[in-house]
């Protein structure tokens, strides 16, 4: 009898944990605060990124002619008119001629 018991325990608790696998923990990605100049007074817009390597789309309604970042990573941005701007965290970048900024994607 002690047997019988002992092995439907066995059993039941075997499909419980086979019921339920282990989940991955997440990945933890840090944040990066951006900080987007524009040439004219007040032209002055921040955001954050993730440092997870996925694209992002930058909503920034004016020219930007330098970029500053703080953080730990390094991020790339694509302006509107083709020009990258790779930089990593805690400088202030040129964009090259001023221009609206599309995207850009970080890595920690």
């Amino acid at each position: 009898m002690k047997a019988l018991v002992i092995s439907t325990a066995f059993a039941l608790l075997t499909s419980v944990v086979s019921a339920h696998p282990a989940t991955k923990p997440h990945s933890t990605y840090s944040e990066v605060s951006i900080q987007y100049q524009g040439a004219g007074p007040g032209a002055l817009r921040y955001e954050t990124a993730a440092t997870d390597g996925k694209f992002f789309f930058i909503d920034v309604p004016f020219s930007v002619s330098k970029i500053r970042m703080d953080g730990a990573g390094t991020c790339t941005f694509i302006g509107t008119d083709k020009s990258i701007t790779t930089l990593p965290a805690g400088n202030t970048k040129d964009v090259g001629s001023p221009q609206m900024q599309f995207g850009g994607y970080c890595f920690g």
